[in-house]
């Protein structure tokens, strides 16, 4: 069977290079003298040097696969040999056809002209969505134990193009992230003296703090982390410490998380006890920045295509932060952080709020709390003072769902005082009221969100998306066929690469969820909502 699978993928990886390679080298061929045309064409290239670098890499590297890794790999690459293939044909269309062999470069049918920026557009769009779909499953796999994939990394780069540098340096900064061990000089690199001269200021409706310091135009976000006390506080530094150097590796633009400067260590008393940690992230730019619920709160009219990339980036930020092996336990719009823009588009948001987070096979304090705004987030089984499991990877799932929903409807589920910036009751999106809210169970309520989910986001973003936002939702359900039941649930977290697996088929797999991406046409909208079932 493994020789089968080998000889299939050597058959796929084969093919869809030489498609690949036969739209890029049709395409330059049609290179002329107008900007616009030339642009495209160059777009085009640098989209497909990416792609072809990572399946060459998965073809050398496939035997170390698990058998679900080499499904997941072998059913995305078909899925691009099939765009390949359309795109070959569209392109071959526009061009003239001698009759007689010739050297000179093929022309474009003049009265199809018309059609050839639409057609390298479609091209452009089609190699950006299948890299989004792409990515995650591509960094997951550089978590995986393997010489393989360590030897194919450690060739040396004189032997390798720019392309290809740039591309497996990328990979191995993860796999050094997703593998990091501990040094002596670990915590002398990650833990950061006190900062001086420094102005603080509390960012709306967040508990992380924006640092301007007057020396400099930048700006840091600082993340407050209580450290817990007795025998607690060893594995609190340790997650903090594993934490911070991991995330100095990140890349915001692609990940969706702030690039972590490190942390410092706040003592009281003269330096008696350890009482928390100022985690400080670099910020994305030196523009304002603002929370999703601050933008869900002002009600600002934003397009489809706008909250479809933040639902989006969300989802691709939580599956590193599980690929990073770790789980974040705090996900709601508090912690969806972007920054202010000049225009009036909503901009890239950056998941923050690692207060709580801890490594995915490390202990979980059985500790919680009755605040309205973050029990709403929170599974069932992790709700109130006493929550009844250990918290897994799971967990976030469903807090990825709720806020994936509360996306859809655009409206906050929870009020704040004006003036006081307190929470003081559930939002009208909510369709519940205080007392109401207190009443019911955790499972009612989790029921009413699914409810809400089937009733509302059909019409608002379409059976797709509402399907996503079910799933999330009950992800630990005992029927449920996505994720697995509670009881497999610690077991599957123990792979925290066949989760992710599971993850990214589900939320970011499905073409027509890929399809409504910024770059698109009208064209292909109408196509795209043409594959749904209604």
């Amino acid at each position: 069977m493994e020789l089968a699978a080998a000889a299939s993928i050597v058959t796929i990886v084969s093919t869809v290079l030489k498609h690949g390679n036969t739209v890029v080298e049709l395409y330059l061929s049609l290179k002329d003298a107008r900007p616009e045309v030339n642009e495209r064409v160059t777009q085009v290239k640098s989209h497909w040097h990416r792609t072809r670098v990572q399946i060459e890499f998965i073809e050398r590297t496939w035997t170390s696969l698990r058998i679900e890794h080499q499904a997941n790999q072998a059913e995305i690459l078909t899925l691009l040999n099939n765009k390949l293939k359309y795109a070959e044909r569209k392109v071959q269309g526009l061009v003239k056809k001698d009759k007689k062999p010739t050297n000179e470069r093929p022309k474009v049918k003049r009265w199809k002209y018309v059609f050839l920026k639409s057609y390298l557009d479609n091209v452009i769009n089609d190699l950006a969505k299948w890299q989004t779909l792409y990515d995650p499953s591509w960094f997951l796999i550089m978590t995986i134990a393997s010489s393989v994939i360590d030897a194919e990394l450690r060739k040396p780069g004189s032997s390798r193009s720019s392309e290809e540098t740039a591309v497996l340096d990328s990979a191995k900064g993860v796999r050094e992230a997703a593998a990091l061990k501990s040094t002596p000089d670990f915590e002398k690199n990650v833990f950061l003296p006190a900062i001086e001269r420094a102005d603080l200021a509390r960012i709306r409706y967040s508990s992380a703090l924006v640092m301007r310091r007057p020396t400099s135009s930048s700006i840091s976000i600082i993340e407050i982390v209580p450290c817990p006390t007795g025998d607690y506080v060893g594995d609190a530094t340790r997650d903090i410490r594993r934490l911070a150097s991991k995330l100095r590796r990140v890349d915001p633009k692609t990940f969706g998380i702030l690039q972590c400067r490190g942390a410092i260590k706040i003592y009281a008393n003269q330096g008696a006890r350890l009482t928390s940690f100022h985690v400080v992230f670099k910020a994305a730019s030196s523009g304002e920045p603002h929370t999703l619920r601050e933008h869900l709160t002002n009600h600002t009219d934003h397009t489809l295509t706008e909250r479809l990339i933040v639902a989006k980036r969300l989802a691709t930020s939580v599956s590193y932060v599980h690929t990073l092996g770790f789980v974040h336990k705090n996900i709601r719009p508090e912690n969806i952080l972007g920054f202010s823009s000049d225009d009036e588009k909503l901009g890239a948001f950056y998941l923050i709020g690692f207060e709580h987070i801890r490594r995915a096979d490390g202990k979980t304090y059985m500790r919680g709390d009755e605040e309205l705004e973050k029990n709403l987030y929170r599974h069932p089984e992790r709700q109130g003072s006493l929550p009844e499991e250990v918290y897994v990877m799971q967990h976030d799932i469903y807090s990825l769902g709720v806020c994936l929903l509360e996306i859809g409807l655009w409206n906050t589920f929870v009020t704040y005082n004006a003036k006081t910036d307190i929470v003081e009751a559930p939002g009208l999106a909510l369709e519940l009221c205080l007392e109401e809210l207190r009443r019911k169970k955790p499972y009612a309520i989790k029921e009413h969100l699914v409810a809400l989910a089937k009733r509302r986001l059909p019409q608002l973003m379409g059976e797709i998306y509402t399907e996503v936002v079910i799933s999330c939702l009950r992800c630990l359900d005992s029927d449920s066929l996505d994720y697995g039941d509670e009881e497999d649930a610690e077991e599957k977290a123990d792979d925290e690469t066949l989760v992710g697996i599971q993850f990214i088929e589900q939320v970011c797999e499905h073409p027509s969820y890929l399809s409504l991406m910024p770059t698109l046409t009208m064209a292909q909208v109408l196509m795209k909502l043409n594959e749904i079932s209604v």
